[in-house]
């Protein structure tokens, strides 16, 4: 369902007497007629990919004391990207001053860094700071996270690969090979296995760990949220963990699946999400590895090749 919104910016102004300024150089990067460089481009059909693709476009500028709203027409100008901007109105007191004066340098930067750095610089009399998040319909807000933390979604996470504990045995059963051969020869029926304990290790408690992933989560993504605002929440629930919170701080969980890959290692470099999952295609098992065995073949002990793990008969 779309949200409505009464805030949405009319950024996509003519700006020629604010490109003709000796204070903004702008970008020698060309772009497609979807308003992102080709490099960038977008071959998703999602808003919010459309939106993101554009604002990776490189930006060159040199902003002298401009006025934030001529920063911001300016990264709309060059990038097309759908940006909605909460400026400070009447209605409700908060929201970003277009007349502060924003000094800024950069040179090659995506536009989405940018963005961000002239949100640091930008005045928040509110607290919470700046930020920027993605909408469903593939607006990017940006304004104080007051305002962000007005639109609120719940996202259910799964977390039962992160509270499995795999059990250690340290105490293994040894085997007896001369009994194993006897045995093997009509001998006694006794059991070759040795010292055999059926003592289990005792499993840390499932809420525990999950309340650690939790408190881990507060202190690492946005942890003023989890302290300031009400209207956030986050809980365990056999086997999951329920977020009430603004796309931002989903943002900070789990990333966007539908950034451009392009600049995926940028994005990675940039260090806007901790991811919750594992790559276990570059993990190994700690403290594993090939030994040789022994074992009673046709009547026989038989010492396996750890250089030649196939099976014999």
């Amino acid at each position: 369902m779309r949200r409505p919104s009464s805030y949405r910016t009319v950024s996509m102004l003519a700006l020629a007497g604010l490109i003709s300024t000796p204070a903004i150089a702008q970008s020698s990067t060309t772009a497609n007629e979807a308003g992102a460089p080709a490099q960038y481009a977008s071959t998703s059909t999602r808003p919010e990919a459309v939106t993101l693709s554009r604002m990776m476009k490189p930006i060159t500028a040199d902003f002298q004391d401009l006025t934030l709203k001529a920063v911001m027409d300016y990264i709309v100008q060059q990038t097309e990207a759908n940006l909605e901007i909460f400026w400070m109105d009447d209605r409700t007191g908060m929201g970003l001053d277009p007349e502060q004066t924003i000094s800024l340098k950069v040179e090659n930067l995506p536009a989405i860094t940018v963005l961000e750095r002239v949100l640091a610089k930008a005045e928040d009399a509110f607290g919470g700071g700046n930020n920027w998040q993605m909408t469903e319909w593939g607006e990017m807000q940006v304004g104080p996270t007051s305002r962000l933390n007005r639109y609120n979604r719940t996202e259910i996470y799964d977390i039962n690969d992160l509270l499995l504990v795999l059990p250690e045995y340290p105490d293994v059963p040894t085997i007896d090979l001369q009994q194993a051969l006897q045995s093997s020869q009509g001998g006694g029926g006794q059991s070759p296995f040795q010292d055999q304990g059926d003592q289990q290790p005792e499993e840390e408690d499932i809420k525990v760990r999950a309340e650690e992933i939790v408190n881990l989560i507060q202190d690492l993504v946005e942890p003023d949220h989890w302290i300031e605002n009400t209207r956030g929440s986050i809980r365990y629930f056999k086997g999951t963990i329920i977020v009430r919170a603004p796309d931002y701080v989903h943002r900070g969980i789990v990333g966007y699946t539908y950034w451009p890959t392009r600049r995926i290692s940028a994005v990675v470099e940039g260090r806007r999400y901790v991811t919750m999952g594992v790559d276990t295609g570059i993990s190994t098992i700690d403290g594993f590895g090939q030994q040789p065995v022994s074992a009673v073949v046709g009547g026989r002990i038989v010492t396996s090749n750890p250089a030649d793990p196939g099976g014999g008969g």
